[in-house]
Parts: structure tokens; sequence; C-alpha cells
């Protein structure tokens, strides 16, 4: 199939770009190489996280819908990688909102739920055979706000503490509560106080 000719990625890179384009400057800095713009990259991560990807796999998918994304050519993985890690959380914060506000919602019921992670690639058998399986495990932990309905994301944190879910309930709901009026609040055991 060519999704490349696909209204559905059309559409998907017109939107990702426009709200790319609003949250970032094309250039990080007068010495940035000016092969890819930031919200050119910054889409390669959306689709990457849309398409549930990893870096490798998403730069075949970009070579086929570079047309759409105004890419020359792919970018490399590790471009993606360096990309991500360079930009703060507050600019992704500033992409979600201007994305919430796409949905038009003035009021919503709210849902809340976090995921943890491992925040390193390396496999525990490697990390014991070089003898760094004493080191702490690299964690980070997702939380976001969802509109049931829409699923439109309201509010996102991360971090990479060990803390209780009822630390960054408050905070998170404020923060969904700046953009939209909440109704009912859904989340499950681990935000009890």
């Amino acid at each position: 199939m060519n999704k490349n000719g696909s209204p559905y990625y059309k559409r998907f890179a017109s939107i990702v770009l426009g709200i790319a384009r609003r949250a970032l400057s094309p250039f990080s800095n007068k010495f940035s190489k000016k092969t890819y713009t930031q919200p050119q990259l910054a889409a390669c991560i959306c689709l990457m996280k849309h398409e549930r990807k990893p870096y490798r796999d998403v730069v075949d998918e970009l070579e086929e819908l570079r047309g759409l994304f105004g890419l020359d050519k792919a970018p490399h993985y590790t471009t993606l990688q360096k990309f991500f890690r360079r930009i703060p959380m507050r600019v992704w914060d500033a992409m979600l909102s201007f994305a919430f506000r796409l949905f038009g919602l003035k009021r919503m019921d709210a849902a809340i739920d976090s995921t943890g992670y491992e925040g390193r690639n390396a496999s525990y058998h490697y990390l014991w055979r070089i003898g760094e399986e004493r080191h702490r495990r690299v964690f980070t932990k997702h939380s976001i706000v969802v509109d049931p309905k829409t699923k439109a994301i309201a509010a996102s944190s991360s971090n990479r503490r060990y803390e209780s879910d009822n630390k960054t309930f408050i905070p998170l709901m404020k923060k969904a509560a700046e953009m939209v009026k909440i109704g009912k609040i859904l989340a499950d055991k681990g935000y009890n106080p």
C-alpha cells in the first residue's frame, strides 16, 4: 500500500507539522546544520509514537512518507533520538495543548493513569555479563489525563522518581483544568491518598 497517497497520512502530517511549527522555531540555533527543521523532526517523533514503532523502524516508514513531511531524505534514527532528548518537556506540553485545543472541548470528564517503563535499551543479560547489573535501573514514569470520549490528551507529565501516583494527581489535574472545565474524574486505586 502506498501510504504517501493516503488521505489519512496527508491529514496526519499536515496537522502535526502545523502544531509543531506553532511550538518550535525552525532551527535550534544559528549554527544548526539546517538539514531538517525542528518541526519536521517533531512530526517524525509524533509519527513514531502514533505508529508505536522504535526509532529504527520509523525511519523506513519515513522513507515512504518523506514527501508529506517535507523531507528530502529520511533522518537517521540517531538524529531522532538526539532531537527527542534535547527538546525540553515544556515544548512537548505546548504541542500537546495546541493539539488538545483542536478538539474544541469546553468541558470533559477526565481519566487519569500512569505507566512506568525502562529508560534504557540494554538487556539485563548484557548488563549482567559486563558487571553493570548492580547499578540502579533507569526508570521513567509517565502520567496522562485523557477525555475518555474523544481520547484527547489534556495533560501529561514524566519523571524519573519512584513515587506514588497520588503525588502527581493534583499538578496534572491543575494543568488539565487550565484548558478545559473538568467534570467527573476516573482514576484507579493508585491515586487514593
